[in-house]
This record gives C-alpha cells, sequence and structure tokens, in this order.
C-alpha cells in the first residue's frame, strides 16, 4: 500500500500520460487505469499500469485494496464534438454513464480527492468573451452536455476539483498526440503536412476577423501542473473548485496554420467544408481564477512553443 497512490483513469492517454509524469515529479505514484482503446502502454511510464476500463467495478475496488490511493483524477473518456454529433448514445454512455460506475466503484475507498478532466465544451457557444468559470454553462453537443452531467456526478462528493481545458496542444519528449487518430487542428494539420494531403477546416463564414474559428490553446505539461497544484490544495481543503485551464489569448485557425508552416517551413494545403453544428465560433478564457487560487500560470503554453513541441515529437514517431 502508498498512502501517495493517486488513481488516474485514462493514463495512457495523450493527457493523462503528462499527468502521471508530473504526479511522479511531485512525489506522488500514479496508478494508470486505460482499456488501451486510443492510449498507448508505452507512455505508461512512472507507475504501475492496470488495463482495464471504468465500468469494471470489481477491478477498480481490487485497485483500491492494493494500493489504497488518496486521489481520484478521471481523464478517461471519449472527446469529439463532431463524432459526438452522430454517436450521442456512446458519449452519454462512456462519458456520463461511465463517470457514474467509477465513482459508485471508488465511493467507499481510501480516496479522499476526486479530479475531474472536464472541458471548454461546457460553455457552449457564449456572446462574451473572455469566458470565466461564472460564464452559464449551455453546451450545445452531446459531448459538451455528456461532460456537463458528469460534472454533476463529481459535485455530489467534497473535496472535488473540476479543470475545465480549453485546446489542449503540444508535446514533451515521447509523450505527444498520435496525428492518425487525432481529430484536434495543430495534429490534424501535422498529418496533412506528412501526408501531403489537404488540411478540411470546417467553415470559413465564421464570425471572426478571417472566417474560421478562434480556439485557445494550453500545453499539457501546464494542464498536468494544474492537476497536481489543484490535488494539494484539495487535501488540505475539503471545498470543492472548478477552474478553467487556458492561456486568455485565442488564434484563428489560419493564423496557427500560418504560424505552423513558419516552425516547419512545410507547406499545408487547406480546403474548406460546411461549418459543423455544435462548434462554436470562437472560445478564449480567462485563468485567473487557477492564477489567483493555485499561483498557477501557463509556462509552456504560448503558441510557440506548442507547435515546435508537436513537431518534435511527430519528427520523432517518423
Amino acid at each position: 500500500m502508498s498512502s501517495n497512490a493517486v488513481l488516474v483513469t485514462g493514463g495512457a492517454g495523450y493527457i493523462g500520460s503528462h499527468i502521471c509524469k508530473s504526479l511522479k515529479e511531485s512525489g506522488y505514484c500514479p496508478i494508470s487505469l486505460d482499456n488501451l482503446s486510443t492510449g498507448s502502454e508505452k507512455r505508461v511510464q512512472w507507475g504501475p499500469f492496470v488495463k482495464g476500463d471504468i465500468f469494471d467495478t470489481e477491478l477498480i475496488q481490487g485497485i483500491c485494496n492494493q494500493y489504497a490511493p488518496v486521489a481520484l483524477i478521471h481523464t478517461a473518456g471519449v472527446a469529439n464534438v463532431r463524432a459526438s454529433m452522430k454517436e450521442a448514445d456512446t458519449y452519454y454512455n462512456i462519458n456520463t454513464y461511465g463517470t457514474h460506475r467509477l465513482l459508485e466503484a471508488t465511493k467507499n475507498s481510501s480516496i479522499q480527492a476526486r479530479l475531474f478532466s472536464s472541458t471548454c465544451s461546457v460553455y457552449g457557444s457564449p456572446k462574451s468573451m473572455p469566458i470565466t468559470e461564472k460564464t452559464p454553462t449551455n453546451p450545445i453537443s452531446p459531448y459538451g452536455i455528456s461532460k456537463l452531467l458528469a460534472e454533476q456526478f463529481f459535485l455530489n462528493y467534497s473535496r472535488v476539483g473540476i479543470l475545465r481545458y480549453f485546446n489542449v496542444a503540444g508535446a514533451e519528449a515521447s509523450l505527444g498526440e498520435c496525428i492518425e487518430q487525432s481529430d484536434r487542428l495543430i495534429p490534424k494539420a501535422l498529418h496533412a503536412m506528412i501526408t501531403k494531403k489537404p488540411l478540411t477546416l470546417y467553415g470559413n463564414n465564421h464570425p471572426t476577423h478571417d472566417g474560421t474559428c478562434i480556439r485557445d490553446y494550453i500545453h499539457p505539461k501546464d494542464v498536468a501542473s494544474a492537476h497536481v497544484s489543484l490535488l494539494k490544495l484539495l487535501l488540505s481543503n475539503e471545498e470543492n473548485r472548478i477552474l478553467n485551464l487556458s492561456t486568455g489569448k485565442g488564434y484563428s485557425l489560419l493564423e496557427t496554420i500560418s504560424h505552423l508552416k513558419k516552425t516547419t517551413g512545410q507547406n499545408i494545403e487547406t480546403r474548406y467544408s460546411s461549418s459543423v453544428i455544435g462548434e462554436p465560433s470562437i472560445l478564449y478564457a480567462s485563468a485567473e481564477k487557477a492564477k489567483d487560487l493555485l499561483n498557477w500560470e501557463p509556462q509552456h503554453s504560448d503558441l510557440e512553443t506548442i507547435l515546435k513541441t508537436a513537431w518534435e515529437f511527430t519528427c520523432s514517431q517518423s
């Protein structure tokens, strides 16, 4: 048993593995639970790995009995706005019902603090920017709805931290995003660059300066450090917390692609398709609350660093 153990669902995933690394560097022992549907066991380098999923109550209770984790960090789930419009039932089953099953399985365990990886999609398409934690939640996609419902399950407990990520991008050393699997702009652009195929952008008639969507990008190292800082706070304070993880600065898709071309020295051909229902035109947020509460500020989330690290990781995999 280890009183510094932390159960991390999705620990073999892109974001979960960064969190595990940060936990280990802060003196915790991350226990990764992952069904490897999108994760890779190669990313599990900082603690034990258990293959399985969040629906397996007996397995989860066994993990809790064996390792006596002091906290749960739940990153497992499905995350694709466009896919959720066609596969809503899958999103509600995994993200919402799966979260409920996980929390029920850990209810009588040693776990004191519970952190949930949520999303900016819970806000929908707000009329005013930047988004703050006081911005009303009004999701416009099954993905956003499924995550907001999961938040409510978490809030039935004390010592809960809900972290609403904006657009996570970039890499660290061997921890990066598989460009063949991802539906996020930057890995998709890198994939298009390498395969010499055009990159599809959804909509060029958004109410922005160049007609393409605006997004707020944050590096996974900064996401991970926020989790560790919030975990430490929750273990000493029972109050529940909801925080945005963002930079407060948005870039349009075309601006991001232009910067990526400069970073890589490569060309990217683009084409347009119709806008996607459920995807807001503009999303960027204030992270002042995280700064005030955790003394946290993004250290790796300038766009140049994000693009450079994503490119370096992609090159290392070829």
